[in-house]
């Protein structure tokens, strides 16, 4: 149950804040943070991930601790959904707001999948 937990955790707050924190900084990048806009929120969203998972292990003793190998995962998992949604989804956005949502969800649930791969290190025997 602890991990149903978590992955709500993970997926509600990269999804919400990764956007959110790419359109802040996008007045600084202009061009390229608009170009690369996908791909950028992919990273953030790992990264979110990843915090998440880390503060999940303190805070739950049945949660592993994020490894290297989940890190690479999650990365790994976020830059490929990135590169889906903007080879399949990307071309229909301005159709359909529901394209939209799902031109950032994919991102994330798939940096999610990446991190749930390799739940990490066991946890430590207390």
């Amino acid at each position: 149950m602890p991990y149903a937990n978590l992955v709500v955790a993970q997926s509600t707050a990269a999804y919400f804040a990764a956007p959110y924190l790419v359109s802040e900084l996008q007045p600084f990048g202009g061009d390229d943070v608009t170009r690369y806009f996908i791909f950028i929120v992919a990273m953030l969203a790992a990264v979110i991930v990843l915090i998440a998972g880390l503060v999940g292990s303190r805070i739950s003793k049945t949660i592993a601790r994020p490894s290297v190998s989940t890190a690479a995962l999650t990365v790994a998992g976020a830059l490929g959904g990135s590169l889906l949604a903007a080879i399949y989804i990307a071309p229909s956005i301005e159709s359909s707001t529901v394209m939209a949502q799902l031109f950032t969800l994919i991102p994330v649930v798939t940096a999610v999948f990446g991190y749930m791969l390799a739940r990490g290190t066991r946890p430590e025997a207390a």
